[in-house]
């Protein structure tokens, strides 16, 4: 009986320790949304003052640092610094710029937003119950009582919806947070560290820095696609054959279930066909090589198009063989020639040299 007892009490104290670092987590992911969601926001017309929106985010950051710093601080039993939420603020933002770089990223940093407001909303509730004339020791604990981060709200794709009231949010932020350099706390704390003498980049210009992200055609992509789209991004996203059939939904105007929401758009189209043509894909090779040979979403070529519907060919897709020997008839031989020297080096440089691919 002893031993059961203190079986099940080192795992009660082990789960106890789990949730507590998951909650921190959360709310420290919270806190890094909107720090970067603060980049879109204008300074106060007077000297030294916050502008509403600022203020906004800067309660809803503390408020989230509150639970992170109120968690850590009963699982490692030590007190939690400034210095220490700081680190761990800049490494989670980090972390969501990168999240942000895949495709599909923007869908589940979207849903991640609807969850931390609907926190907030909860945690705002209690707070507010208590008055004013609160003490410290009593928001910690309602940062200690407060439930975990909430699964998100229904989703609605009405204009006029919370859902994508979020999404502009999200686009906008990461955009401007992107053009500032992608500053965060501690990466400021270490320019201002370093020597003057040494070249330091400016995360206050107004110059777009190159970094990954903020790619023209990602961030018009990204910008462009509406919530039904974006969902859909986000599930078929990581796979050739899935991204193929993202290519088509945007070629037809058409969602996989058959929702008519998505907008034809066959720079999109060929957005993901890309992507799918260079890991292999023979269907999106031969659909590249279409488009090449119409003009249709790209400019024509016919001599990469024969190069795709060489590849396609080559790689089990008959009828790209029928539409390459279609093309010859309309080609010079030296025309041909270069085409078909140009699909060997595109498969034997496993697809890094492609044409307009590289």
């Amino acid at each position: 009986v002893i031993s059961i007892t203190i079986f099940l009490f080192v795992n009660l104290q082990q789960l106890s320790a789990n949730t507590r670092s998951v909650k921190a987590n959360d709310a420290i992911r919270c806190a890094a949304l909107y720090l970067i969601a603060s980049s879109i926001t204008k300074p106060s017309k007077a000297m030294g003052e916050q502008s509403k929106e600022a203020k906004a985010l800067s309660g809803l950051q503390m408020m989230f640092q509150g639970i992170f710093s109120t968690m850590e601080h009963e699982r490692l039993n030590r007190t939690i610094t400034n210095g220490m939420i700081r680190e761990a603020k800049s490494k989670m933002a980090t972390a969501l710029g990168k999240q942000y770089d895949t495709r599909g990223g923007v869908w589940d940093i979207l849903v991640l937003e609807m969850r931390c407001n609907a926190w907030r909303i909860i945690i705002g509730k209690r707070l507010k119950a208590l008055g004013k004339g609160a003490s410290k020791a009593q928001m910690r604990q309602v940062f200690r009582s407060v439930s975990g981060l909430p699964p998100s709200p229904e989703f609605d794709a009405g204009p006029q919806s919370r859902w994508n009231s979020s999404r502009n949010l999200i686009n906008k932020s990461f955009l401007a947070w992107c053009k500032l350099g992608r500053p965060t706390p501690l990466s400021l704390i270490n320019e201002l560290l370093r020597p003057k003498s040494a070249n330091k980049p400016k995360h206050n210009s107004n110059k777009e820095q190159t970094l990954i992200g903020c790619d023209d055609e990602i961030i018009d992509i990204d910008l462009n696609t509406n919530i039904i789209e974006q969902k859909w991004i986000s599930m078929l996203k990581d796979h050739p054959a899935d991204q193929f059939r993202l290519g088509n939904m945007y070629q037809k105007g058409e969602a996989p279930d058959g929702d008519r929401e998505v907008q034809k758009n066959f720079k999109l189209a060929i957005f993901w066909w890309k992507r799918a043509a260079v890991q292999g894909y023979g269907l999106a090779q031969q659909e590249l090589g279409r488009s090449l040979m119409t003009g249709v979403g790209i400019l024509k070529d016919n001599i990469l198009a024969h190069m795709w519907f060489n590849i396609a060919a080559s790689n089990g897709i008959e009828y790209s063989a029928t539409m390459r020997d279609y093309l010859e008839q309309k080609m010079t031989p030296s025309d041909i020639a270069i085409a078909t020297n140009k699909a060997r080096k595109c498969l034997s440089s496993n697809y890094k040299k492609c044409g307009f691919l590289n």
